[in-house]
Parts: structure tokens; sequence; C-alpha cells
């Protein structure tokens, strides 16, 4: 079928899910985990990234994911990555550790492939918020105002 599904992390449900994956034989090879610092080569090939966080910060690998335009899917963790994603309207967004709702999304971000293009394509147009050239200097005047820069 020559799918493969590489996992970047490591989490009880990238366990359960490479185990179904790898016993189904629906996928050619699967990835045991591994680190972020070397995941940004592997946007440039993927089809989609998946992150099941039960929380984020700023979520500087949505940031990644949207800049590369791979279409993506998320938990609704309460912070970070439902302002880059446009709360719903840039990926697609599951309960936490629900695996069920994770591949029903899966499969539909696969089926729908264009529609899930374009909603990524939708986030990218806003990402610059989350630019260091643009928010660096507003936490700069922030600080002057305060008086702590």
């Amino acid at each position: 079928c020559g799918k493969n599904i590489l996992w970047l992390g490591f989490s009880e449900i990238t366990c359960m899910l490479s185990l179904y994956f790898c016993a189904s034989k629906r996928f050619a090879a699967c990835s045991g985990p591994t680190s972020w610092a070397s995941s940004c080569k592997y946007f440039l090939s993927a089809k989609v990234f998946v992150l099941t966080s039960l929380y984020e910060g700023l979520g500087n690998v949505f940031i990644d994911a949207v800049n590369n335009e791979v279409p993506s899917i998320y938990t609704n963790c309460k912070s970070g990555p439902n302002e880059i994603l446009l709360n719903k309207k840039g990926a697609y967004q599951i309960k936490l550790k629900d695996y069920e709702d994770l591949s029903k999304k899966l499969k539909q971000c696969i089926q729908k492939y264009s529609k899930s293009r374009i909603m990524i394509k939708n986030a990218k147009k806003k990402i610059h918020r989350f630019y260091y050239k643009s928010t660096c200097p507003k936490y700069l005047d922030y600080l002057e105002k305060i008086n702590l820069a």
C-alpha cells in the first residue's frame, strides 16, 4: 500500500494507534518516537500533522505545520493551538483522550483533503500574528510602559 506513518513524540494514544495501524497492515511502516528538534524536515513530505497534547503553550509545531501548509488535527486543550488554528477554521479539532474522535477526524481530513488544504491555507493567512518580528515590538512597548525595559 506504500503509506507510512511517523510518530513524533510519545503518548498513550500514539502507542494505541501505532499498534492498530501496524497490525492492520494498512500502512507499510510505523516509525517509533523521535525528537521534535529533528521534526522540521518531516513537514516537507507530510500529508497530515496530528498533535494529541493534553496541554500546549504557544504550540510552535503548529506554526511550523501552518507555514508548511500541512493539514492538521489537534486536541481541544485550553491554550495555544486554538488561537493558531483559528478555532477549528484552520484545522480539525478533537476531544482530549478520544481516539475514536481522532480516527473520525483523520479519516475526514484524508477523504476531504482539498478542504483540509483550504483550512490550513486560511490559517496561514493569519499566522503572521505569531512571528517574532511582529510580537517582540509589542512586548518591548509593554515593558517600557511599565518601566521594566
